[in-house]
C-alpha cells in the first residue's frame, strides 16, 4: 500500500468510525503516515479523540497486508494527562506534534498541544523535569 492508498483508507475508516461514534471530536493519523515517511509496508496509526466515555478501546487488524492500528481516546483523559503529566505524557506530546487531521477542528489540536507544552521546564543531567513538580520523566 503506498502513501496515497494509505491516506484514502484512513479517510474511509475515519468516516466509518464517525458514523458509528458520533462523539468523535478529532480523527487523525500519526507516525510515518503523518510524517510522509511511510513505505509500502508501513503500518497505519490512527487516533480518534472522543467527547464522552467510550467503551471501544481501539483495534488492530490487517488490511491488504498492512497492519492498521487505531485508538479511541477520551478527551477528558487526554487533557488530564497533558495537565498533570504521567509517564505517558512524552508519548502524547510526540503524537500531538505529528498528528495530521482527517476530521475535526485544527484549533482543538493546537489547544491540546499548548496545554501540554508548558509542562516542560528544563533539562538537568539528561533528565527532564516537569513544571508541576520535580517528577523526572
Amino acid at each position: 500500500m503506498n502513501h496515497e492508498e494509505r491516506k484514502l483508507f484512513s479517510k474511509k475508516l475515519s468516516d466509518k468510525i464517525i458514523r458509528t461514534h458520533p462523539d468523535v471530536i478529532l480523527s487523525c493519523v500519526y507516525g510515518s503516515t503523518a510524517k510522509i515517511t511511510d513505505t509500502e509496508w508501513s503500518d497505519l496509526d490512527m487516533i480518534f479523540i472522543v467527547e464522552n466515555e467510550n467503551k471501544v478501546q481501539g483495534k488492530s487488524f490487517i488490511y491488504k497486508d498492512i497492519v492498521i492500528n487505531y485508538q479511541m481516546v477520551n478527551e477528558g483523559e487526554l487533557e488530564k494527562t497533558l495537565k498533570i503529566p504521567t509517564m505517558s505524557w512524552p508519548f502524547w506530546m510526540g503524537v500531538l506534534n505529528v498528528l495530521k487531521i482527517i476530521y475535526g477542528d485544527s484549533n482543538q489540536l493546537k489547544r491540546w498541544f499548548k496545554m501540554g507544552y508548558p509542562r516542560l521546564l528544563s533539562r538537568d543531567n539528561g533528565c527532564m523535569y516537569l513544571s508541576q513538580n520535580t517528577q523526572k520523566i
